[in-house]
């Protein structure tokens, strides 16, 4: 990667334009810490320093191997002091307290060259405490870490600030936010803010971009010169794997292709970590035993990050039927191999594909689904298409350089003196 691919209209050689400070908790094996590091990935890939400050970090977790090999990255504990929690009480209020101590850490230790920006994403307390006693520019990050994982709609979910919360939020320079669908969730709630600027989190970094492996170790049995069908997601009943499963009877119920009954298979595979993941999952097995096409399916209840590519790459049309999930990873990455998607017109699928031309989007309903499912499968023209257009959308406008590109710009908007700002916007055949 040409790490001065983004400096062309921005000089990087002035030292009181190249740092870059991110304020963050804690770094731990969360999505949240992995969605820091990619804009500290991407920041020093673009020729910043940056410095992560946080109150504790998790020596085993996984993310910090890619920021050990990512040059010069430094991380910074501060605050370390401050509990988590006392006795399992008291988490909110410790935190509040641990984000406004490590802004003041910044205020009073300040660092020697005045950072262009601070990237934050910790309590709301601290960019006011930055905006009221420093004129750094701060942008803020809101993941809305209690809607994570919820069961209803979030189109009908609106969150109630406090005064002091609706006040604060205004201080921010930017509001970045990781997920399309929380742009509505964030203007209902934050109606007066500033408008947020989605920056959805990477997936072509780290281990995914190692090849993958032999499907046969995953699932052994697996007949050769199969039409793969693979379905990604949490064993919840959001992801509407039913739904998958219906389609998918219905299409071997519907099709004369004797040859291509045989050779059709079903892969449903997620990650159980929570305990209704687990019921979910028992459940689901439980039900599909009784369906007549049960050898046909193979249901995966783990899938690492290899596993996920290698079943990516050998599938021939990838499944995607979560009704309001605001999280695109497994889209994103099936769009970055090329492989044609087909999902329904509900929920971050009608955010990130266009119909027809990225992914195909239909009615969730098993016989719409079933037939969508069956043409993709049986036209090499029309996968080759939706594959190709996925792929170059994906690099246009999801992959590490789009990011990269995209927090550039936004950082050189508000790092650029006014003069040069105002000097670039007057023509130069222009005179007073």
């Amino acid at each position: 990667m040409d790490l001065n691919a983004f400096h062309s209209d921005f000089n990087l050689n002035e030292q009181k334009h190249r740092d870059i400070i991110i304020l963050h908790d804690r770094i731990a094996k969360r999505r949240e810490d992995r969605y820091i590091i990619n804009f500290a990935q991407c920041l020093e890939s673009s020729g910043f320093d940056v410095t992560i400050v946080t109150s504790e970090v998790d020596e085993r977790n996984n993310y910090l191997d890619d920021i050990k090999l990512s040059g010069s990255i430094k991380i910074e504990k501060r605050v370390w002091w401050i509990p988590k929690h006392l006795f399992g009480l008291l988490r909110s209020t410790l935190a509040t307290y641990r984000a406004l101590c490590l802004a003041l850490s910044i205020l009073l230790k300040a660092p020697s060259v005045k950072p262009c920006v601070i990237i934050m994403d910790t309590d709301l307390i601290a960019l006011f405490a930055l905006k009221m006693f420093s004129r750094h520019k701060v942008f803020y990050i809101e993941q809305f870490r209690s809607l994570r994982n919820p069961e209803t709609c979030y189109d009908q979910v609106q969150l109630v600030p406090n005064l002091f919360e609706a006040r604060w939020i205004k201080f921010a320079d930017e509001v970045i936010v990781e997920s399309p669908a929380f742009v509505d969730l964030f203007k209902k709630s934050f109606p007066s803010s500033t408008e947020p600027k989605v920056m959805i989190p990477l997936v072509d970094y780290g281990l995914w971009i190692e090849p993958g492996i032999n499907i046969n170790r995953i699932i052994p049995d697996l007949a050769s010169k199969c039409s793969l069908f693979v379905a990604l997601g949490k064993f919840r009943r959001t992801s509407n794997f039913k739904l998958v499963l219906d389609a998918f009877e219905d299409m071997l119920s519907q099709t004369d292709d004797i040859y291509f009954r045989q050779r059709a298979h079903l892969i449903i595979a997620g990650n159980c970590k929570l305990l209704e993941e687990r019921k979910y999952y028992q459940m689901f097995v439980e039900r599909l035993k009784r369906r007549w096409f049960a050898a046909q399916v193979t249901i995966l209840r783990q899938i690492p990050t290899i596993h996920t590519k290698t079943l990516l790459i050998e599938a021939s049309v990838v499944l995607h039927t979560s009704r309001n999930d605001i999280c695109s990873d497994y889209l994103l990455e099936a769009m970055s191999l090329g492989k044609p998607i087909v999902a329904i017109n509900k929920g971050i699928a009608t955010k990130i594909l266009e119909n027809r031309i990225t992914g195909v989007l239909v009615e969730p309903q098993a016989h719409l689904f079933a037939s969508a499912m069956m043409k993709v499968a049986t036209s090499p023209h029309i996968q080759n298409f939706l594959g190709e257009m996925a792929k170059d959308a994906f690099n246009h406008r999801y992959s590490f350089e789009s990011f990269s590109r995209r927090i550039f710009n936004l950082v050189q908007r508000h790092a650029q003196p006014v003069e040069k700002i105002m000097a670039a916007e007057v023509p130069k055949d222009e005179g007073i």
